[in-house]
C-alpha cells in the first residue's frame, strides 16, 4: 500500500512523534512518503521517503492565504505523482490543505484527517473551517473516546466517519533493563513539556511552595518555551531556587522517567498526551490533572495514578505529597501504569490506520 503523512514541520512535538513512530514501523510493509511543508531543523527520524514542499508558514493573513494555495496545489501533485492510495493529514496546518486538495486530485486517494489536540484548544476561524471541512474526509481520528463524543455531538462531525486511534508507542519506550528500579531518586518530581501556558507549570511551582516546602524534594521541568522568564522569577519570588530547576530541553525523555521518583502533569487541557503514555511505560508513579481529554482515559485513579483537577495546586500538592509519603501506592501504581502502557503497543495501533 502506498502511504502519504503529511505534517506541517518536523520540529519537536506530540505529532511529529506519532508520524515518526508510524512512518517507520509501516515502512516496514508498506511504501511510506512523510511530506513537510517545513522539514528544517528534524527532531526525530521517519520511515519512508520524505519530501520536504518547502512552503513553510508565514505571518501574515495575506501570506497565510497564498502559502495555502500553494500547498493546496503542491500537496496535490505530489500525492497524484505518488499514486498514494492513503494521505493521514496531521494536525490543521496539514489537514486542511490534504482536504482542499482532494479536488484537484487525479488518482483515487483516502483521505483521513487526526485531530490531535483537545477541542477547547480550537477557537474562532480554526474551529469554524474545522467544522466546514473535516466532513468531507473519508475519516476523522481522534484522539479519545471523550473527543469523539463532544466532536461528533456538539461539533457535527459524522460519527460514520469517525474513530479513535490513541498514540503508539514504539518498543524503545518498554526497553527497561534490571536496573531500573535502582535508578528512582528519592524526591525526584519530575514533568516534562513546553513552557507554554497550556502545561501549567505556574501550578506546579504553586503546589511545590504551598504542599512540599517542608520536604527533601527537588523538582525538574524539562522543556523550552516563551515562559521561561516568568516561570523562573516565580521560582525566585517563592525562594524555590535550590529545589525547582528548568533544565530545558532533552533530547531523551528515558533519562529522567527512569530517575522519577514521580511523574507530574500538571496540564490545563490536552488531547492524548504522549508523555503520560511514556511515563507509564517506563513504570513511572504518576500524578496528573484530569483534563477534560485524555488522562482519565489513560490512567484509574487510585489503580494506575492519581488524577487532581486541573487548576488547583492545593490538591495537585496533595496528591504529590501523597505519592511521595506512600512507596505501596507509587509501586502499584507504577506497575499496574506500565501493564495499560502494553495495549498502545506500535504493533497494535498502527494496522488501525491503514484499515476502513
Amino acid at each position: 500500500m502506498r502511504l502519504a503523512f503529511i505534517i506541517p514541520t518536523f520540529h519537536q512535538g506530540g505529532a511529529e512523534r506519532v508520524v515518526s513512530r508510524l512512518s517507520l514501523f509501516l515502512a516496514k510493509h508498506h511504501r511510506v512518503t512523510v511530506i513537510t511543508w517545513d522539514g528544517r531543523d528534524p527532531a526525530y527520524d521517519f520511515g519512508g521517503e520524505v519530501i520536504d514542499l518547502s512552503l513553510p508558514a508565514r505571518p501574515t493573513l495575506i501570506g497565510k492565504l497564498l502559502q495555502q494555495r500553494r500547498r493546496v496545489t503542491a500537496l496535490a501533485a505530489t500525492l497524484d505523482r505518488l499514486c498514494a492510495d492513503r494521505a493521514f493529514g496531521f494536525m490543521e496546518a496539514a489537514s486542511v490543505p490534504l482536504i482542499l486538495a482532494r479536488s484537484k486530485l487525479r488518482h483515487p486517494c483516502h483521505i483521513t484527517v487526526s485531530v490531535r489536540d483537545a477541542p477547547c484548544s480550537f477557537r474562532g476561524f480554526m474551529r469554524w473551517n474545522m467544522k466546514r471541512l473535516y466532513a468531507k474526509a473519508d475519516r476523522i481520528v481522534l484522539l479519545t473516546q471523550a473527543g469523539l463524543r463532544i466532536h461528533t455531538e456538539e461539533w457535527g462531525f459524522p460519527a460514520s466517519r469517525c474513530c479513535v486511534i490513541p498514540n503508539p508507542l514504539d518498543d524503545v519506550c518498554f526497553s527497561i533493563d534490571s536496573t531500573h528500579a535502582n535508578l528512582r531518586e528519592p524526591g525526584l518530581l519530575v514533568a516534562i513539556g513546553r513552557l507554554v501556558p497550556q502545561k501549567g507549570f505556574e501550578d506546579l511551582i504553586d503546589a511545590v511552595a504551598g504542599q512540599l516546602r517542608d520536604r527533601p524534594i527537588r523538582v525538574a521541568i524539562c522543556g523550552e518555551g516563551p515562559l521561561r522568564p516568568k516561570l523562573e522569577s516565580r521560582i525566585r519570588s517563592l525562594g524555590l531556587s535550590d529545589r525547582i530547576a528548568l533544565i530545558g530541553q532533552v533530547s531523551d525523555v528515558r533519562y529522567w522517567l527512569d530517575r522519577a521518583a514521580v511523574f507530574v502533569l500538571s496540564s490545563h487541557h490536552e488531547g492524548f498526551p504522549n508523555i503520560v503514555t511514556e511515563a507509564m511505560a517506563r513504570g513511572c508513579p504518576i500524578v496528573s490533572t484530569d483534563c477534560p481529554t485524555g488522562p482519565n482515559e489513560m490512567l484509574e485513579h487510585e489503580h494506575s495514578g492519581l488524577l487532581v483537577p486541573v487548576g488547583d495546586p492545593v490538591a495537585l500538592g496533595q496528591a504529590m505529597r501523597r505519592m511521595l509519603d506512600n512507596p505501596i501506592l507509587a509501586t502499584n501504581c507504577a506497575l499496574a501504569a506500565r501493564t495499560m502502557a502494553e495495549q498502545w503497543a506500535i504493533e497494535r495501533i498502527a494496522p488501525m490506520w491503514i484499515v476502513s
